[in-house]
């Protein structure tokens, strides 16, 4: 058993391995991975330490570079993905070996986020000399789409990336005194436009003076809109939002708007006819930090915006 870098020669053995452990959904097993692993904004920065026995890859321990944003200032971290042995090699300490090899490099500058059901809490918690924290769990919410009395907002479906290019994504402080990914241009193409065979609907949102709101990012399925992300500006009033994503969701015959969020404070206002409903199965938000930010607490849920799409 060897324990080392990811070699991009085994990269048939690596998507075997994924699929093997996950059940790759996707048509396109290949892209999937290739999207989800290796070309994303910044991917030079990516840690993957992989276990490697005879000529396959046995199980790999990915940290795949992130940028966050709070109070415009842009902090430079990481989202842990898809950590996975396979079956016959499991109970060995392998993911406690391969996290040794990548934690101290990456937790000398920054932090790593991820995010857990239940079992992978439990495997995780080996990884607590790497600071390992469980911040929050997500909750989900719905909302019917009839009954619209709001005022709105008006709205265009973006087909092609290009035609925002001349968007300011930074102008969308809706959530600036909280830390978030950053989603700016480069993100956005990467994680809704670039995924292979991907079916979300990107919206931008205008005033009547056509100046730029903001934009939500839907998932139509079954009867239900799952928004996995969205942002506004500051000034933005949140009934008219609401009855706009209500709107959208009406001309895409959808009954019911759903979101799934790290519950904290700042939610409470915004989800107003809300209803909670619970999932059979739980995804929590985690952290693996040896560093002290002045600034901010980044072990306090209060402090975080964290969106359904943020999952990659």
């Amino acid at each position: 058993m060897e324990i080392k870098e990811y070699d991009s020669n085994f990269f048939d053995s690596f998507v075997y391995l994924i699929d093997n452990c996950f059940g790759i959904k996707n048509n396109d097993k290949n892209k999937l991975i290739k999207w989800k692993f290796f070309d994303n904004p910044n991917n030079e920065k990516n840690k993957i330490v992989c276990s490697y026995y005879e000529d396959k890859i046995v199980g790999q321990y990915s940290n795949i570079s992130t940028s966050f944003i709070y109070q415009e200032n842009i902090i430079n971290g990481y989202i842990c993905q898809d950590m996975c042995v396979l079956k016959d090699f499991r109970g060995k300490g392998l993911i406690s070996k391969m996290s040794s090899k990548l934690y101290f490099d990456v937790l000398e500058s920054t932090f790593s986020i991820g995010f857990s059901n239940e079992q992978g809490v439990k495997v995780d918690k080996n990884s607590k000399g790497y600071g390992y924290n469980v911040i929050g769990k997500l909750t989900s919410y719905i909302l019917p789409t009839f009954l619209n009395f709001n005022k709105t907002y008006f709205y265009k479906k973006i087909e092609n990336i290009n035609d925002l290019k001349n968007i300011n994504f930074n102008e969308f402080g809706y959530f600036s005194e909280y830390l978030k990914i950053n989603s700016d241009f480069n993100y956005i193409k990467w994680r809704y436009f670039d995924k292979p065979n991907s079916n979300y609907s990107f919206f931008l949102i205008y005033d009547e003076k056509q100046k730029n709101i903001g934009y939500v990012v839907f998932y139509f399925k079954k009867g239900f809109g799952n928004i996995y992300d969205f942002n506004i500006i500051k000034e933005t009033d949140i009934k008219r939002i609401i009855g706009t994503l209500k709107n959208i969701g009406i001309e895409n015959k959808i009954f019911f708007l759903r979101i799934q969020i790290l519950k904290n404070n700042f939610w409470k206002n915004f989800f107003k006819g809300f209803f909670k409903i619970n999932k059979r199965e739980n995804i929590y938000f985690t952290n693996k930090n040896h560093n002290i930010f002045n600034k901010i607490d980044i072990l306090n849920k209060e402090n975080w915006i964290i969106k359904t799409g943020d999952i990659l």
